[in-house]
């Protein structure tokens, strides 16, 4: 089942790309697999998902598959860099959903632009975002932060990458992601009238780990777990208030 990865931030295996000096282009790519735990009501709680971790850098513009997100940095110096970014949100199969279920119909993915912002001081690193739907699916907003901070275990060799954030999304996101239409409460006998959802929080937590083998070669160890509030908890086709996900990469530089 697809997800809705706004407030996943996986980091993949890319942390050698963010301690390297600026380059004109880049490119990395690899494999890894993910173990998750649906926040929906699914067939099946736990899902195995591959993973391909793409990264390119061109100048001031860069794509991240991993997030899914692309951008173009406006600004930066002195460690604070202004970007604009464009970012996917994956929806769901209904088919992938418990039988009672089944009747809704799909939430394809959508698309948002906006504005990050990040600041880095030596090993820490803030960030913020705000972004607008502009697909016309959800024609939802969602602002959020994070802060994370690089203990390097074996310099040069091993790190170790917690981060703490929130992510806020509007009622239209919400209503879109997890909400049911009338049309589709009619369907289900289980589901008394259409659900609507307020504006939301979800809360972030990650821990991540990179082993840098060589100066091409990075393995990646990723873990995050989501808490999302009670107005998402109470959708009829969300199961528990909480998800999360482990997985491993590699990726290999390129370039």
């Amino acid at each position: 089942m697809k997800k809705v990865i706004l407030g996943i931030g996986i980091l993949a295996a890319t942390t050698t790309m963010a301690q390297e000096s600026y380059n004109d282009f880049s490119i990395s790519a690899g494999l890894g697999v993910l173990t998750t735990r649906s926040v929906y009501k699914t067939r099946d709680k736990y899902e195995v998902l591959p993973l391909i971790p793409v990264n390119l850098r061109y100048n001031d513009f860069y794509i991240d598959a991993m997030e899914p997100e692309l951008g173009y940095h406006l600004f930066s110096e002195d460690g604070m860099t202004l970007s604009l970014i464009g970012k996917f949100h994956l929806g769901y199969d209904s088919d992938d959903l418990k039988k009672e279920y089944r009747a809704m119909d799909d939430r394809d993915f959508d698309f948002h632009i906006g504005l990050r912002s990040s600041y880095t001081y030596d090993n820490f690193e803030f960030t913020s975002f705000i972004t607008q739907d502009v697909s016309g699916e959800s024609d939802g907003k969602t602002l959020g932060m994070e802060g994370k901070v690089n203990f390097h275990l074996i310099p040069d060799k091993l790190t170790f990458t917690p981060a703490v954030g929130m992510t806020y999304m509007d009622s239209s996101f919400v209503d879109y992601f997890y909400g049911i239409k009338g049309s589709e409460a009619d369907k289900i006998n289980s589901v008394k009238g259409e659900y609507r959802g307020a504006g939301s929080v979800v809360y972030h937590l990650k821990g991540n780990l990179a082993y840098i083998y060589d100066e091409n070669l990075t393995f990646a160890w990723i873990n995050g777990v989501n808490f999302y509030d009670s107005k998402i908890e109470r959708s009829p086709i969300v199961d528990k208030d909480w998800g999360y996900y482990t997985g491993g990469t590699f990726v290999y530089k390129f370039k």
